[in-house]
């Protein structure tokens, strides 16, 4: 299965923000959609407390600050986009940790496909063991 694509979204929607910076740690933040433009969209970060904090001007195409060339930049994503993410970096991570390095011309390398193959060598893994 595909990343989910964007698709509809509205002011209130939850998103993960994760924000990279130039150490190379990742934070994700639970932020809400407050803002709609046509191109823009204006995201914060809701503290524990329920105060404001952290406001992002985020792109619509690209889901990042800017134009998405930038990898420090940082991006959002819905919970569904954000899920998939963890589980191609987990199957990824799990090839890697049974030895398995995909060639970039490896049609196992298409993210989806490389979910699938994590997924079967788990399966037979575990049902061997």
């Amino acid at each position: 299965m595909p990343r989910p694509e964007l698709g509809p979204i509205a002011v209130g929607d939850p998103v993960i923000v994760t924000i990279n910076n130039l150490q190379g740690a990742v934070d994700l933040v639970s932020a809400t959609i407050t803002k709609i433009n046509p191109v823009w969209l204006v995201i914060t970060q809701t503290s524990p407390s329920g105060r404001r904090a952290r406001e992002w001007r985020m792109r619509r195409d690209s889901q990042r600050e800017r134009d998405g060339l930038d990898p420090y930049e940082d991006q959002f994503a819905t919970p569904a986009q954000h899920n998939w993410d963890r589980r191609l970096a987990f199957a990824t991570t799990h090839l890697a940790a049974q030895g398995i390095e995909l060639q970039a011309t490896s049609p196992w390398n298409d993210p989806d496909r490389r979910i699938l193959l994590a997924d079967l060598i788990r399966q037979h893994t575990t049902t061997e063991a």
